[in-house]
């Protein structure tokens, strides 16, 4: 894990300087840095590698220890010693000091994964959801529960040693109250509290975030935009939405609704959307692949759509019309030209407005590969005066929004055990 976010959000604001306490936060993220990134080093290393004073170095080193976050370890046998005598103990960053959960929560599937304070991914659990009744709130969290379990028994963590649960899910979370909002592709979710439905099941903080903010954090920090500070992540789904990176922060807005590009008013407007739905989202979403390959097949030239799925026209999606189009089907062919140039409308105005380094496609949609993300790229730089440097597809796939949460998680978890280490030795 990066942890140089972490000392930067110890940092000391204007009038608070004096603060041992504070100060002794900002060391310890810098004392922390250098573990993970280059230890094991022994206390006089960390002050090299610090800059702190020897004496600054050893206090945080015993605040580190006391809570766990840090484990004292014999020098390595192979390396000389400088001079004669006993061999100096090395500190070395304890990633199994606590785990954390991350969750994504979706229309489509249930991804969890178990990590380590490093970030590292010791267990993961990936389940396809049912039928849109199988989405309403108790049988989806049921499930989600079930999920749960099954990935804490793999990676031998109970529930009550986790320190932090981080979850994403479509929809707008309301900062105060945890309620959902605008969230379409859950049947039965809007207006539910999540926060606390989900805190009753653990003894740890649950921090719920929108699904497309997370998933920008972790291509950030671990996927195709590793390094770049300016990042719009794409969710191309049954809903259509943007997670917003600006200098490395996630930029939720200001009651957490940025990025609900869903609701640009672009397509047919002979074909509003069902309630709940945004006019984008609707017109070019998978549910709009869906919806005008069945309408094509059922007529009379949709015979080779019908074919491709023995008649069970309810099954055509995204790939269904991909495959018929390279196979030369023209309703499927129109479809695709259809729906890519809307899609290309909406990223347009998104790069327009934002400007990233990077632009991540992510969500069932992107699943198409190089046949829609190459007609796509064509179609919005026909629209906008500069491309983004990265217009490329999410290179964590469907863990993307797992991923960012178990990020979230593991800067909670370890602030917690530094407060705690800090009152400590306070």
């Amino acid at each position: 894990m990066n942890l140089e976010p972490f000392a930067r959000g110890m940092q000391p604001k204007a009038g608070q300087a004096g603060s041992p306490a504070l100060m002794r936060r900002v060391n310890a993220g810098l004392v922390l840095k250098a573990l993970q990134s280059r230890g094991p080093l022994s206390r006089p290393e960390l002050a090299l590698a610090t800059g702190l004073s020897q004496p600054t170095v050893n206090e945080i080193a015993a605040v580190l220890l006391a809570g766990r976050l840090a484990l004292e370890i014999a020098s390595d046998p192979r390396q000389r010693p400088v001079r004669r005598g006993p061999k100096a103990a090395v500190l070395a960053f304890n990633a199994a000091a606590g785990h954390v959960l991350g969750v994504d929560l979706g229309a489509e599937k249930l991804v969890v994964v178990v990590s380590d304070l490093s970030g590292r991914v010791i267990a993961r659990e990936r389940q396809d959801v049912g039928p849109r009744e199988a989405l309403r709130p108790d049988p989806l969290l049921k499930q989600l529960h079930d999920a749960i379990d099954r990935a804490l028994a793999m990676a031998r963590v109970p529930r009550g040693r986790l320190m932090a649960v981080g979850v994403g899910l479509p929809g707008i979370i309301d900062p105060v109250s945890g309620r959902v909002s605008m969230v379409p592709a859950l049947p039965g979710w809007e207006g539910i509290e999540i926060v606390s439905r989900l805190q009753a099941g653990f003894s740890c903080p649950v921090l719920v975030n929108t699904d497309v903010h997370l998933a920008s954090l972790a291509e950030s920090r671990l996927g195709t935009a590793k390094g770049d500070g300016d990042v719009v992540y794409v969710h191309l789904g049954v809903g259509i939405g943007i997670g917003i990176l600006i200098g490395g922060k996630v930029y939720p807005g200001t009651d957490g609704a940025a990025g609900q590009i869903g609701n640009l008013p672009i397509g047919d407007p002979k074909d509003p959307p069902e309630a709940g739905f945004g006019m984008f989202e609707w017109s070019a979403g998978s549910s709009a692949f869906s919806r005008l390959g069945q309408r094509a097949a059922r007529g009379r030239h949709g015979a080779r759509l019908s074919e491709a799925v023995d008649g069970n026209v309810e099954a055509i999606g995204p790939k269904t019309i991909l495959a018929a189009a390279q196979q030369g089907d023209r309703e499927a062919k129109r479809i695709l030209l259809q729906l890519t140039e809307r899609l290309a409308q909406g990223l347009a105005a998104v790069i327009c407005m934002f400007n990233p380094a990077s632009l991540i496609l992510g969500g069932e949609v992107s699943q198409l590969g190089p046949a829609l993300i190459e007609p796509l790229r064509a179609g919005v730089a026909s629209l906008v005066p500069r491309l983004p440097r990265h217009f490329i597809l999410s290179s964590l796939g469907e863990d993307a929004v797992a991923l960012g949460a178990v990020q979230v998680g593991v800067q909670t978890a370890e602030d917690k055990i530094f407060s705690t280490a800090s009152a400590r030795a306070a």
